[in-house]
C-alpha cells in the first residue's frame, strides 16, 4: 500500500510539473520530466500533450507522435479508444500551428462514433473542434470550416457553441474581403494595361459569368448568423462586426445597417466602433451617403462612440463621391479640431540636415487627400493660413492608401485637383518621388492674386 501511495503521489507531482513547465513555455523541461517517468499513466500522457499545445510554437508533430505511439491508455482495446483529453490537446496543438488537416485526421482516426455516444464517453472537447474550425478559417478555407460545423454534433457528439460560429463568421468575412481585393486588383491591372481598349464584349460577358459563379461569402455569413440565433446562441460583438463587415465588402449596405440595428433592437448589446466602421464603409461602397451621415451622427450622440481615422475615411469618401464638397469639408474640419485626424508631421528635409513640417497623406484615401489639401489652400485664400506661405508646402503621398502592386493612387489625384481648382502647379521632389511640393513663390502668387481680385471688386 505504501508503494502504491508513493507511486500515486509521484504521478501527481510529475503531472503537475509537466503542465507547469508547459505554461511557462519551458518545453524541454516538460519533456525531461516526462522521460523520467518509467511507467507513465494516461494522466501524464495527457499532461505532456497539454504541454505540446500550450507552448509557443505548439509542438504538433511531437503531439501526433506521442498519440500514435502510446499504449498506456487504460482500457484501450483498439485504436478507436483513447482518453478524450489527450486527443483534444493533440488536436489543439495541430490547430494552433494551422495544421488543421492533421488535427482533423486525428479526429477521424480516434473518434468513438455512435458507440462512444451511447456509452456516455466523451470523444473530443468542443474547444478542440473549434480550434480546427478556426485554423481552417485562418488558412482561407471557410468551406472546410463550415463542413466541420455541419457534422461536428452528429459525427463527434459535440454541439457547436458561440465560439464555433464566431470563428466561421470571421473566416467568411475574411474570404469576402479577399475576393473583393482580388477583383479590385484585377480591375486596376486592366485600367493600366496597354491593351485595355482591346477588351471585347465576349470578355466582359465571361467576367460577369465568373462573378455569378463565385460563392458569395457574405451570404454564407448571413445564413450562419441566422442559424446561430435559431439555435438560441447569442452572438457577441465580434460575430456582429464580422457579419456587418462581410456585407460591407460586398456593398450590401442595407443588410449591414439591418444587422447593426438589430443589435440594439433585440437588446443584446451596444454597437462598438468596429461595427459602426463596417456599416459606414458599407454605405460608402453602396453610395448611400445620407445613411452614412445618419450613422456618423448616431454613433456619437446615441451610443457615445468616438470616431477614429477609419470612420472619417469612410464618411469623407461617401460625401466626396456624392459631390457633397461643403459637408465633407465641414466634417473634416471638425475632425481636425477634435484631433481625430492629424495630417501634419515633422520629418527630415531633403538634405537630412534639418526638420520640416509636411502634410503626410500616405495613409489617406484619394478623396480624403483632396479634402485635406483643399483645407490648406482655402485657409490661405481666406486669410486664415494653417501654413506659412514663406515656406514650400511639402506633401507626402507615397503610393497612397488602396494602392496595389506599386500603382500610385494619390499623386495624380492631388496634382489634378490643385491644377483644376486652383491653377496650382505641383512639383515632384527630386530626392524623394513620394513627395510633392508647392513652392513658396506659387503660394504667395496665389494669395496675392486673391488680394488683387478683392481690390478690384471694391
Amino acid at each position: 500500500n505504501g508503494e502504491e501511495r508513493n507511486a500515486s503521489i509521484s504521478g501527481n507531482i510529475y503531472d503537475t510539473l509537466i503542465r507547469t513547465y508547459g505554461k511557462m513555455d519551458a518545453y524541454d523541461d516538460a519533456v525531461r520530466i516526462f522521460e523520467m517517468i518509467q511507467s507513465a499513466n494516461a494522466q501524464c500522457l495527457s499532461s505532456m500533450l497539454y504541454a505540446c499545445s500550450v507552448v509557443s510554437p505548439a509542438r504538433w508533430e511531437d503531439a501526433i507522435f506521442l498519440l500514435h505511439t502510446s499504449d498506456i491508455v487504460p482500457g484501450a482495446s483498439n485504436r478507436g479508444r483513447i482518453d478524450y483529453s489527450a486527443l483534444s490537446y493533440a488536436v489543439i496543438a495541430c490547430a494552433k500551428e494551422n495544421e488543421w488537416e492533421e488535427g482533423l485526421n486525428l479526429l477521424n482516426i480516434y473518434w468513438y462514433g455512435t458507440t462512444g455516444k451511447q456509452s456516455g464517453n466523451q470523444v473530443i472537447s468542443v474547444d478542440a473542434v473549434n480550434s480546427i474550425i478556426a485554423a481552417a478559417g485562418r488558412s482561407k478555407r471557410p468551406d472546410q470550416a463550415i463542413g466541420i460545423l455541419n457534422e461536428m454534433e452528429s459525427k463527434y457528439g459535440v454541439p457547436p457553441n458561440e465560439r464555433t460560429y464566431r470563428s466561421i463568421l470571421i473566416s467568411c468575412n475574411q474570404a469576402e474581403h479577399e475576393k473583393r481585393r482580388q477583383k479590385r486588383l484585377k480591375q486596376m491591372r486592366s485600367q493600366t494595361s496597354d491593351d485595355d481598349h482591346t477588351l471585347s464584349i465576349g470578355d466582359e460577358d465571361e467576367a460577369e459569368d465568373d462573378e455569378s459563379l463565385t460563392l458569395h461569402w457574405w451570404e454564407a455569413a448571413l445564413s450562419l448568423f441566422r442559424r446561430m440565433k435559431e439555435e438560441d446562441l447569442t452572438p457577441d460583438i465580434q460575430s456582429y462586426s464580422s457579419v456587418i463587415s462581410a456585407c460591407e465588402a460586398a456593398g450590401q449596405w442595407q443588410r449591414a445597417i439591418g444587422i447593426l440595428g438589430s443589435m440594439t433592437k433585440d437588446g443584446i448589446t451596444k454597437p462598438n466602433l468596429f461595427c459602426y466602421n463596417a456599416a459606414l464603409a458599407a454605405c460608402e461602397k453602396g453610395g448611400a451617403w445620407l445613411e452614412a451621415v445618419e450613422l456618423y451622427e448616431r454613433m456619437q450622440t446615441r451610443d457615445l462612440v468616438k470616431p477614429n481615422f477609419i470612420t472619417m475615411n469612410s464618411i469623407l469618401i461617401a460625401l466626396d463621391n456624392a459631390g457633397q464638397k461643403e459637408l465633407a469639408q465641414s466634417i473634416y474640419n471638425e475632425a481636425l479640431k477634435n484631433r481625430i485626424i492629424s495630417p501634419w508631421k515633422w520629418t527630415k528635409d531633403a538634405d537630412l540636415k534639418g526638420n520640416i513640417r509636411v502634410l503626410d497623406l500616405h495613409q489617406f484615401s484619394a478623396p480624403m487627400s483632396k479634402i485635406a489639401v483643399r483645407h490648406i489652400v482655402d485657409s490661405l485664400l481666406m486669410g486664415k493660413p494653417v501654413h506659412d506661405v514663406a515656406k514650400d508646402l511639402v506633401i507626402v503621398v507615397g503610393k497612397g492608401k488602396g494602392s496595389e502592386n506599386g500603382i500610385r493612387v494619390l499623386m495624380p489625384k492631388v496634382k489634378s485637383m490643385l491644377l483644376e481648382e486652383y491653377g496650382l502647379h505641383i512639383c515632384i521632389d527630386e530626392n524623394n518621388n513620394g513627395r510633392l511640393y508647392i513652392s513658396s513663390l506659387n503660394l504667395q502668387k496665389l494669395t496675392s492674386f486673391e488680394d488683387e481680385e478683392e481690390e478690384d471688386d471694391e
